[in-house]
């Protein structure tokens, strides 16, 4: 056969015996069918733990593409993708006992499948919790052509003459834990739990000397007692560049008792300590953030965009945890701290991670990316008092911009 000169696009080819090859973009859908399914990688990494964009990929796969083969007797779906969360298109297939063949090669042997289903899989297939022996193994026949992973010692390595041990020991280093699990093991959770590593945090008794940025991280609730809670963690920083969680207040508060809590706190840390507090999007988050700025007057307090989702934003903190970067200071919030960051974000509370997110971002990448309330020559800024930092702080120019006083408020940025 031969191409179709009129028809050899990119998105589309044709040739000369009726066959043809469509591409398309996940969420997109076609009129037509095809006798074969191929999807190459349906969720962006970025984008995995957005639930909207992650539910939008599966409701795709889920509610377009299964009417798209023209023969369901003889058509045939074949998906190639690295995981990327447990509820992804992958997750959501192997789930469902759908008779899909598993070809699973993690980058270092681990012995067993992630999946605790029977299907037919390149990895044995084990029950974990079983209580007999007879039990334990759950499907090892390998893939329908009988293709079954060679190793058979723990961690070798799938190919170490294209990835040897010294690269997979860097890329690991390099993705974290967690994205290490997803990316390289196609496993989306690690083997040891959640995003934080907290068996590396050194609890101490005193607090050290050296400390030379301190900062409160709020993550705010507003219903009382509605299953939602507030929190403020307080995080320092060492000269050598270290971190310390210093303390935590958390609590299911209305929006009143909320901000009267953070001003009770902010007077209890003074004014040497930042406070940063994240606006969400929209016009309530905006006004929300306005009022907690306002509250908070006298106080070096900055508001940050929340932009991307929760996981991503925890990234840098989850990296210096793992590093063995942070210590912690005894006091008796350590324990439910503790255990809510040891499961995050799968636990069901996330408000003292995203809390200690925000602060360790404001103190390791500086302060930036401040929201500008209201632009700088507004005249609102006049009539409300307010006024919010926006722009870069390695300047003069940006750090003369950065404290700027409007009406009775004052809103420094921490200057490296």
């Amino acid at each position: 056969f031969t191409l179709s000169g009129d028809q050899n696009a990119k998105r589309r080819y044709e040739n000369d015996k009726n066959g043809n090859r469509q591409a398309m973009s996940v969420e997109k859908g076609t009129g037509e069918g095809g006798d074969i399914i191929l999807v190459d990688d349906p969720h962006n990494v970025q984008e995995a733990n957005s639930t909207a964009k992650r539910k939008a990929a599966l409701i795709w796969w889920t509610e377009t593409m299964p009417t798209r083969l023209n023969d369901h007797a003889t058509g045939r779906r074949c998906i190639i993708m690295q995981r990327v969360h447990e509820s992804d298109i992958s997750g959501y297939n192997l789930s469902r006992e759908m008779g899909w063949d598993h070809l699973n090669l993690p980058a270092e042997y681990e012995g067993k499948c992630i999946v605790e289903i029977p299907h037919k899989c390149s990895q044995t297939v084990i029950k974990t919790n079983a209580q007999t022996k007879e039990e334990t193994v759950l499907y090892d026949e390998g893939t329908s052509i009988g293709y079954k992973d060679p190793r058979t010692k723990q961690d070798e390595l799938l190919n170490s003459v294209r990835f040897p041990r010294p690269i997979v020991d860097a890329l690991k280093l390099e993705l974290g834990e967690y994205a290490t699990a997803c990316q390289l093991q196609q496993r989306p959770q690690p083997r040891e739990g959640g995003m934080f590593k907290m068996a590396r945090v050194k609890l101490v008794r005193e607090l050290p000397p050296g400390l030379i940025k301190i900062t409160r991280g709020w993550d705010k609730a507003a219903t009382a007692g509605g299953g939602c809670s507030s929190a403020g963690v307080k995080i320092g920083r060492y000269t050598d560049g270290r971190f310390i969680f210093l303390h935590v207040s958390k609590g299911e508060w209305s929006s009143g008792d909320r901000e009267a809590e953070m001003l009770a706190q902010a007077e209890l840390d003074g004014t040497d300590v930042s406070i940063v507090h994240e606006q969400e999007p929209g016009s309530g988050g905006k006004d929300s953030a306005i009022a907690t700025s306002r509250n908070l007057a006298g106080f070096n307090v900055v508001a940050r965009t929340a932009t991307g989702d929760k996981v991503s934003r925890a990234d840098p903190l989850s990296r210096a945890i793992e590093r063995g970067d942070y210590d912690m200071l005894e006091g008796d919030w350590n324990q439910k701290f503790v255990d809510e960051m040891r499961s995050w974000p799968a636990s069901k509370k996330l408000d003292q991670g995203d809390a200690a997110a925000t602060a360790h971002n404001h103190l390791s990448l500086g302060g930036m990316d401040w929201v500008d309330l209201y632009p700088a020559d507004s005249s609102q800024n006049k009539e409300d008092g307010l006024g919010m930092f926006y722009g870069d702080n390695d300047t003069d120019e940006g750090r003369a911009r950065n404290r700027r006083v409007v009406g009775e408020m004052t809103f420094t940025e921490v200057v490296k």
